[in-house]
């Protein structure tokens, strides 16, 4: 595997994918990358080389499903201006807040402890509004997002019970939850206590406002929001 820029993957999407959104991408999910120095038309420049089996294994972890360059043709893009809401769907997080909450978690821990890919307010208000959209009931992204991204002061990184990536000889790391906040079948809750323990205000941070009450579950939707997480269970 050889190291690559963001401008080759551009490329081979036929420009349906911007550099600048490739490499944001890669960016997000903490795949290494190398500097390089090369001489462009006389003039030296510099270029991210992104790790191809860093890329390889960070999409493997997430679950992230390649794309046939036809399919990607057949994609309608959305404007998001028919989606940004007026104002955010919850009037107890206000913007100043809200940027604070999630900036915080970022400074303060690890890359490797971060449970979410971080996302700039712009690309927030697009999934809130889209939330408001498909579900039935008040479920709110940012709130959810901001929840998530309180998690990581708790949160211990081990190796325990995980298996190697696969098709690779890699292990990830498992992000746990202090056992008094895990049910009787090893899955970590949403519950009150837990919010308490956080310090967080019970009128921003109701249990109803999120879609699910595994956190587990929660981390998923919250990364990947625009999958058919909405759909009735069959």
């Amino acid at each position: 595997m050889k190291d690559f820029t963001a401008q080759t993957i551009a490329e081979a999407s036929d420009s349906l994918f911007s550099v600048q959104l490739i490499g944001s991408t890669l960016r997000n999910l903490t795949c290494s990358s190398i500097k390089k120095y090369p001489t462009i038309d006389g003039k030296r420049t510099h270029r991210n080389y992104w790790n191809a089996e860093s890329v390889y294994t960070c999409y493997h972890t997430w679950g992230i499903p390649a794309w046939h360059l036809n399919y990607c043709h057949c994609v309608i893009p959305v404007e998001n201006k028919n989606l940004v809401a007026a104002k955010p769907s919850n009037p107890a997080l206000s913007d100043k807040t809200f940027k604070i909450m999630v900036g915080s978690a970022g400074h303060v821990t690890t890359p490797s402890k971060r449970p979410l890919a971080e996302h700039d307010i712009n690309h927030i208000d697009y999934y809130s509004s889209y939330w408001n959209q498909v579900y039935d009931s008040l479920k709110d992204y940012r709130v959810s997002y901001s929840f998530i991204n309180s998690l990581t002061p708790i949160l211990s990184e081990t190796f325990n019970a995980r298996a190697k990536i696969w098709l690779t000889e890699n292990k990830s790391k498992c992000l746990e939850m202090p056992t008094q906040y895990i049910d009787k079948d090893g899955y970590p809750l949403i519950n009150q206590p837990l919010l308490n323990k956080l310090n967080l205000d019970p009128r921003t941070y109701n249990i109803n406002y999120f879609p699910a009450r595994g956190i587990h579950r929660l981390v998923c939707m919250v990364n990947h929001p625009t999958l058919d997480w909405h759909l009735k269970k069959w």
